[in-house]
């Protein structure tokens, strides 16, 4: 794996990242997107004071929400968003941290497939564990929502 500086992983959204799509070749999902790809938007995450439960709060309520909502991979997703953006924001009674909100709206605007979608959970997994997991080792803890 390539050195990235912080600088680098900070530059590397998903409009970047995802330009190649969510699968390999052979319709699997990208190995990066729970490697490197998540590191860069744990890194975001942290630059954006994110917390780790609305972290992961959100991509547990987006897991829950999606299977509940039909229509095409993109209508889905969008809507699911929606709901798991409502759901936390009630949860936390805050807004929305606008770090996350940016992520999974990037990587939404890029979904086209049900494969597509598989992959993106597995990425919203590995973003929140390793998110958590810099946070917790980070001497200056971002706040609770």
């Amino acid at each position: 794996m390539a050195d990235f500086s912080r600088d680098d992983l900070l530059a590397l959204k998903p409009s970047l990242f995802l330009e190649g799509g969510y699968l390999t070749p052979h319709g699997e999902p990208r190995p990066e997107l729970a490697d490197i790809f998540a590191t860069a938007v744990a890194v975001q995450l942290q630059d954006g004071e994110a917390s780790p439960q609305e972290v992961a709060a959100t991509c547990e309520a987006l897991k829950q929400a999606l299977p509940l909502h039909g229509g095409d991979p993109k209508t889905r997703l969008r809507d699911a968003l929606q709901e798991a953006f409502e759901i936390v924001g009630q949860m936390y009674n805050v807004d929305n941290n606008a770090t996350i909100v940016e992520w999974l709206d990037d990587c939404a605007a890029r979904v086209q497939t049900s494969r597509d979608l598989d992959a993106l959970l597995l990425h919203t997994r590995a973003v929140s564990r390793q998110h958590a997991l810099f946070v917790t080792l980070s001497p200056q803890q971002s706040p609770t929502p």
